[in-house]
C-alpha cells in the first residue's frame, strides 16, 4: 500500500481510532526528505485548517519551496521541553485548528494514546508521531 494510502487508511490498531500515526525514524538529516512530501500532502487537502508541526529538525527553505510549503499553513512550534510537547500536542489536536499535528518526540513514554486520540477526535485533527 502507498505510503499516503496507508496514513490516510490506517487501520484501527490496540483500540484506537483512526488519529495517530506513529514513524519511527533514524537520523534527523533523514527527517526532512521523508516528512516533507507528507506534510505537502497533507497541507494540500481542501482543509483549509494548519498543519502544526512541534520540534522539526532545522528546515531548508529551499526545500519548503521544493515541495511547495512556502506557500501552505503550516505552523512550526518549538518547545524547550517533553512535558511542555506533551501538553501542546494535546491543545493543538483538542483545538481543531489543524487538521494535522505533527510532533517530533525524544520520549514517547509519558504519552497517554487514549488522551491523544480522544483530543484528535475531539478537534476532527489526525496526530503524526516522529520518534
Amino acid at each position: 500500500m502507498p505510503l499516503f494510502a496507508a496514513l490516510e487508511n490506517q487501520e484501527t490498531q490496540a483500540g484506537y481510532t483512526e488519529c495517530i500515526t506513529e514513524l519511527a525514524i533514524k537520523g534527523k538529516h533523514c527527517q526532512e526528505l521523508l516528512l516533507l512530501p507528507i506534510i505537502s500532502h497533507l497541507s494540500s487537502s481542501d482543509d483549509s485548517r494548519w498543519v502544526t508541526w512541534i520540534n522539526p529538525p532545522p528546515l531548508n527553505r529551499s526545500k519548503l519551496k521544493e515541495f511547495g510549503l512556502d506557500q501552505r499553513p503550516i505552523l512550526i512550534i518549538n518547545t524547550k521541553s517533553q512535558a511542555e510537547t506533551n501538553a501542546l500536542l494535546l491543545r493543538c489536536l483538542n483545538n481543531g485548528r489543524s487538521n494535522t499535528v505533527i510532533a517530533n518526540i525524544e520520549d514517547d513514554s509519558a504519552l497517554d494514546r487514549r488522551q491523544l486520540c480522544y483530543a484528535a477526535n475531539n478537534g476532527n485533527s489526525h496526530c503524526l508521531l516522529v520518534l
